[in-house]
């Protein structure tokens, strides 16, 4: 067994290893230097922010050799990139081998703060040779080794970890309040122990899913202001969907995908738009057994899809609200247009949604009416085909006088908000801004109209 010692060495001292295994073999520090500047970029900016704030990670010690030129001097062997922000924050010139301005002017601003209580000693293991540093290297960066090397934790271990600091993770807080207070089978627990923590966190952090399921994030603290039986189905299907692997990375990765997730959550699954709110509260304070106001009749590899209707809001991000799912099969380009119209945030592209929204709503209707024999004329505007196909609903009792409304009142008062007159000009004057909130309550006074074209 190779013998070391530990020993404290000055800075000024060590020498980066022109054999680092991070870049090709070189001559000189500088060009080392360099190397390691273009390789780490702004990784090696955030490190030399965090010494200036929290000094040098007293857990990790550098390993060096005798340099056998000068053994007045050590070669880092492990530490390079310590070694490397403690040279640029001493001399925050030195980053212009390799960093733009606004990354030097960092790093003049840090190196004022440094040099108010800098690094005079790191603290080393001396060994007489690489090759008997070489094991212990290997291990630090090649990852666990069959457990040998450094383990490293899961997304569970580390929201365990962050609650421990005070800052709880939501997915823990989610997955803790399905585990203690629904009524789980034994192979349900079973599933809990090692769920895919990521997913659960994935959508979480999601604020279309948390308005579907009446929770929301305060302060790191997953909270609601409803009743616990309220929403104890909705997290529990959540949970056990991605404990079970029912639902898999893939299928909730992207935004409209997890929009189409959530769709699937049918009335028993979700809270009574109805319920009157409760005052707010954190779902960890929650430590008994919940009876949900609906039994479901299957948690566990659930599937069935259905609609809620919701009532009508403009706090959510999107123009169209998670609960609303329309099946668009063919045409295959308007249903690309339904779901990029779906993830697509109103706030900041309220032209992109505009547009998009006139469009969609336009081929919606002509597709329909092909599909219906409803004869539209080459002359027919918008309004004239949106009122034909509001017609055929009608006489065939597919949508009510009164769900019409909304509909005829867009089509017959050029002036509102919510008209296909302001629709059209919101592709044709220049002068018209669209509103995000109005966007949105264009979108609920025609879902309805939508959800029929689309069953």
């Amino acid at each position: 067994m190779a013998t070391y010692t530990i020993q404290e060495i000055e800075v000024d001292r060590l020498l980066l290893d022109v054999r680092n295994p991070r870049h090709d073999i070189l001559e000189k520090q500088n060009e080392t230097l360099a190397e390691i500047i273009l390789d780490q970029k702004s990784k090696l900016l955030k490190l030399a922010k965090d010494m200036v704030d929290f000094g040098i990670n007293p857990s990790e010690l550098a390993i060096v050799i005798p340099n056998g030129d000068d053994n007045d001097k050590f070669i880092v062997l492990e530490g390079n990139r310590r070694l490397a922000a403690i040279q640029l924050l001493c001399d925050p010139t030195l980053a212009k081998l390799g960093y733009d301005v606004n990354s030097i002017n960092a790093f003049k601003l840090h190196s004022e703060s440094y040099k108010k209580d800098p690094v005079q000693k790191l603290r080393c293991v001396v060994f007489n040779r690489r090759e008997d540093a070489n094991h212990w290297i290997e291990l630090r960066h090649t990852g666990e080794n069959e457990g040998k090397g450094i383990v490293g934790w899961g997304a569970k271990e580390k929201a365990r970890f962050n609650e421990l600091q005070g800052k709880p993770s939501s997915a823990l807080q989610v997955l803790e309040f399905v585990r203690k207070n629904a009524n789980l089978t034994d192979k349900e627990k079973e599933a809990l122990k090692k769920p895919n923590f990521s997913s659960i966190q994935r959508l979480v952090s999601d604020p279309d899913v948390r308005e579907v399921l009446g929770i929301d994030i305060t302060d790191g603290y997953v909270t609601t202001n409803l009743p616990p039986d309220e929403i104890i189905n909705g997290l529990t299907k959540l949970v056990m969907d991605i404990a079970t692997q029912t639902k898999s990375v893939d299928d909730i990765r992207h935004k409209d995908d997890r929009a189409d997730y959530m769709s699937e959550f049918t009335e028993e699954f979700l809270p009574d738009s109805n319920v009157t709110p409760i005052g707010t509260w954190k779902i960890q304070s929650q430590t008994s057994p919940i009876k949900p106001r609906i039994i479901p009749s299957v948690i566990v590899s659930s599937t069935t899809t259905g609609k809620k209707s919701v009532p009508l809001s403009t706090s959510r991000l999107t123009l169209i609200p998670p609960k609303c799912a329309l099946i668009i099969k063919n045409p295959i380009r308007i249903n690309k247009i339904y779901k990029e119209l779906r993830g697509l945030e109103v706030k900041g592209y309220e032209n992109a949604c505009a547009i998009t929204f006139r469009v969609f709503l336009e081929l919606s209707v002509e597709n329909y009416a092909k599909g219906k024999n409803i004869i539209f004329h080459d002359n027919d505007s918008l309004a004239k085909k949106i009122d034909k196909v509001g017609k055929y609903m009608e006489s065939n009792k597919l949508m009510s006088t009164n769900e019409l409304k909304p509909i005829r009142v867009a089509c017959s008062t050029p002036d509102n908000l919510v008209s296909t007159n302001t629709l059209n000009a919101y592709v044709h004057n220049p002068n018209l801004l669209p509103r995000a909130d109005d966007l949105k309550l264009t979108w609920d006074n025609f879902e309805k109209f939508f959800e029929t074209m689309w069953p």
